[in-house]
C-alpha cells in the first residue's frame, strides 16, 4: 500500500512538472487555448520529414509515404482525443481546465512572428475538431502548403547570430513589419519595376534579383505577389 502511494505521489509530481512545462511553453510561442493540443500541433509544424517537406508549397503528393504518414498521424489523433481529465480525477488536481482554456498574459511570440503563432492555434483547434484520421492528415498537409515546415519553412526572415559555441547559426526574425506597396510614398518608378520583374519571374521571362533593404529597424516583408 505504501509503495502504491508512494508510486502515485511520484507520478502526482511528474504530472505537475508536465503541466508547468507547457505554460512555460506558452510563454516561450504565444500560446492560447488548449495547451496539450498547442504542443502536439508544435511538433507536428517543426518536424521535418519526407512527407512534411515534400507537402511544402505542393500540398498533397502521391506514393507509398501517404501510407507511412496515415500511421503516424493516426497515433497523433489518438494523442489529441485523449482527455486530461483523468489526470485530475487520479490525483485530486484542478490543473486540467486552465491547461485545456489557458489565456496568455499577451505579450508576444519569441519565437515566432504573429501571424505563425495564430495559426498554429488555429490549427490546434481543427486537428481536434477532425472526426477522422483522413481529415486530420489534409489539415496537417494544407497547412505545409501554405506555411511549409520547420524553422526556415515557417519564418520569412532570418539573421545569423554566434551559438554558444561560438559557431555561426541562422535565427529567425519574429517582428517583422508588413508593408503594402501603397505605404511607400514617392518611389512609384522603383515600385513599378519591382512589380513588372515580379510579374516577368512568375511567368517564366527573364527577370533580374532584386534586393530590397531599408534603413528601417525591423524586416520590412513586401506582398509584391499579391499586388501584381
Amino acid at each position: 500500500m505504501r509503495q502504491k502511494k508512494k508510486a502515485l505521489k511520484n507520478r502526482k509530481e511528474e504530472f505537475f512538472h508536465m503541466a508547468g512545462s507547457l505554460v512555460e511553453m506558452a510563454g516561450m510561442y504565444g500560446f492560447s487555448g488548449n495547451l496539450w493540443h498547442n504542443y502536439l500541433t508544435q511538433l507536428l509544424v517543426n518536424h521535418e520529414n519526407a512527407f512534411s517537406t515534400a507537402s511544402e508549397i505542393r500540398g498533397a503528393v502521391k506514393g507509398s509515404i501517404n501510407h507511412l504518414a496515415m500511421h503516424d498521424f493516426e497515433i497523433f489523433k489518438e494523442l489529441y482525443d485523449y482527455d486530461l481529465a483523468v489526470f485530475d480525477k487520479a490525483f485530486g488536481t484542478d490543473c486540467t481546465d486552465f491547461l485545456c482554456n489557458y489565456v496568455n498574459t499577451g505579450c508576444n511570440s519569441k519565437v515566432y512572428n504573429q501571424r505563425i503563432c495564430d495559426r498554429i492555434c488555429d490549427t490546434s483547434k481543427r486537428l481536434a475538431e477532425a472526426s477522422t484520421v483522413e481529415e486530420f492528415m489534409a489539415d496537417m498537409v494544407q497547412f505545409y502548403k501554405d506555411f511549409g515546415v520547420g524553422k526556415l519553412g515557417l519564418n520569412k526572415a532570418f539573421r545569423i547570430e554566434h551559438g554558444k559555441d561560438g559557431k555561426p547559426v541562422i535565427a529567425p526574425i519574429t517582428r517583422i513589419a508588413h508593408v503594402n506597396l501603397d505605404d511607400l510614398v514617392g518611389y512609384e518608378i522603383p515600385k513599378q519595376k519591382l512589380i513588372e520583374n515580379t510579374e516577368a519571374f512568375v511567368r517564366g521571362r527573364k527577370a533580374n534579383n532584386c534586393l530590397l533593404f531599408s534603413v528601417m529597424r525591423e524586416p520590412v516583408n513586401l506582398p509584391v505577389s499579391r499586388e501584381s
